[in-house]
């Protein structure tokens, strides 16, 4: 698509939404002065509304927050953070003023001399009060499974899952403040408390075996199932619900199977059930995702792996439009007080807000792409403030002072992966857009149609080009006039000029 095009295509954006907003609400008066510093202690016993939230961020994983949020505070959920580095865990107790978390620490931030640490933290002032070195440099590092770290001994002991790439789990004294035991997990992996004084492991083969802790903490014994796990045909998302001591866990394809915790020994619960036909899990529930539905035999191109950068967004973006339709937002959402449905006015606004200034959105994305696509070319030059200056000459509406450095800073193409690849956010956008009208002509949620999504792109990942996934699901190449649609820019289809 030439410039002039684009030029022409977002122009409606820039004017249109101004009379929409001309009139606005009044200034509100400004706030009182903050006293800083102003920290607050919070009380060392939490109410049953206080949990801990993992603020796993891909951007800072050397420096990630567990925050502590009371989810029965409308104004002040936010009570306070403390530090989870490098896939770290975290544990609240219910019995102690103290929270646990796992961490690991190189000497040079991300390289160096690895320390993997254990660390106490005081509930009330939210500071760490004492730490337990975990040796071997080996915890498991991983995105936030909860059961790679876990209470047994009620809450006296931790459990620390490694990962070597041999398993393993430490076993550590929480009040003594030191490590007990090493235990050996070979073909198996999480952890699931059992009994007073044990844990849980899935295997390889099919099989769960309990391991049984003596009083000093080592291994006492261990009881194994017969293979009762469908690895194969039936395999478990690690992460179960939890009813008491019983885990529920649910399948890539919809079946549900319990295990009993409680005793000394895990014990599975009798017979599985589908999620889809159980009562209120009608019409075909299941478990969705990329990975989970991929039909592809080779790991390397099944799901997101190995499909081409300037698409791999088409699913998330298609996905996030029926989030912003009115009947299915208002069907899927509620008051979190009174379960009323979303107002229509409210709606409205949410709409108007998404689509302010959709064609300077546009027009920045394009700006942004240009430059990065014409800098990696080295066709405008090797200097980076020319090569902006030339591509702000043919696409800028507002233009930023001439001392501006955004170049310098951007570490999306530098240091984010997306070298001369910026432009795939807004190509996916207009796959995602086009895809969803599919969905919309065929009335929007229809089983055909998304059969057919899933068959023709999820399946698929990359075992065939992306451009050929989309045509088989949209049955013609891609067409931009979606996404005009999707920013507000037009209702219906217009001739572009060429």
């Amino acid at each position: 698509m030439n410039i002039a095009k684009i030029m022409a295509i977002t122009c409606l954006g820039i004017v249109a939404p101004v009379g929409a907003h001309a009139q606005g609400p009044s200034t509100p008066p400004p706030l009182a002065a903050e006293v800083i510093p102003n920290v607050e202690v919070l009380p060392s016993d939490y109410p049953a509304s206080w949990i801990m939230v993992h603020d796993f961020n891909f951007n800072a994983m050397v420096d990630g927050r567990g925050v502590v949020v009371d989810t029965a505070s409308p104004e002040r959920p936010v009570k306070g953070t403390v530090q989870i580095a490098q896939f770290g865990n975290v544990l609240l107790p219910r019995n102690k003023p103290e929270i646990y978390t796992t961490g690991t620490y190189y000497s040079r931030l991300s390289r160096g001399e690895r320390t993997d640490v254990l660390t106490i933290w005081d509930k009330s002032t939210l500071l760490p009060k004492g730490e337990i070195i975990l040796p071997g440099g080996k915890r498991q590092q991983q995105v936030t499974y909860k059961n790679s770290f876990q209470f047994t001994n009620n809450e006296k002991w931790a459990l620390v899952a490694n990962f070597t790439p041999a398993q393993s789990v430490t076993v550590v004294d929480l009040e003594k403040r030191e490590i007990l035991s090493e235990i050996d997990l070979p073909g198996c992996t999480m952890i699931y408390p059992t009994g007073e004084h044990g844990f849980s492991t899935f295997c390889a083969d099919g099989t769960v075996s309990t391991l049984l802790l003596a009083a000093d903490g080592t291994l006492a014994s261990t009881q194994t199932t017969k293979p009762i796990l469908e690895v194969d045909e039936q395999p478990l998302f690690a992460m179960p619900a939890m009813v008491g001591k019983t885990a529920w866990f649910v399948s890539y394809y919809g079946q549900l199977q319990g295990f009993d915790f409680s005793g000394p020994v895990a014990v599975p619960i009798d017979g599985t059930f589908s999620v889809g036909t159980a009562e209120g899990g009608s019409p075909e529930w299941r478990p969705g995702g990329w990975q989970v539905i991929a039909r592809v035999d080779r790991p390397g191109i099944a799901g997101t792996n190995g499909f081409e950068w300037d698409a791999i967004e088409l699913p998330s973006q298609l996905m996030e439009d029926f989030a912003w339709d009115r009947d299915v937002l208002r069907d899927m959402s509620g008051h979190f007080r009174t379960g009323a449905p979303l107002p229509d006015a409210l709606f409205d606004k949410l709409l108007a807000a998404r689509q302010f200034l959709s064609g300077m959105f546009i027009v920045r994305q394009v700006e942004f792409a240009l430059f990065d696509l014409l800098l990696h070319l080295g066709t405008g030059g090797t200097d980076p403030m020319e090569v902006i200056e030339a591509v702000r000459d043919e696409v800028a509406v507002v233009r930023p002072p001439v001392w501006h450095r955004f170049p310098h800073a951007f570490s999306h193409i530098f240091a984010g992966g997306y070298a001369a690849g910026y432009y795939s956010y807004l190509w996916a956008e207009v796959l995602a857009a086009d895809g969803f009208q599919r969905f919309a002509e065929a009335g929007l949620v229809d089983r055909q149609t998304a059969q057919k999504f899933r068959d023709e792109i999820l399946a698929r990942g990359a075992s065939r080009p992306a451009a050929d996934s989309f045509r088989a699901f949209r049955g013609r190449d891609s067409d931009p006039q979606a996404m005009l649609i999707r920013h507000g820019l037009t209702d219906d289809a217009v001739a572009l000029p060429t």
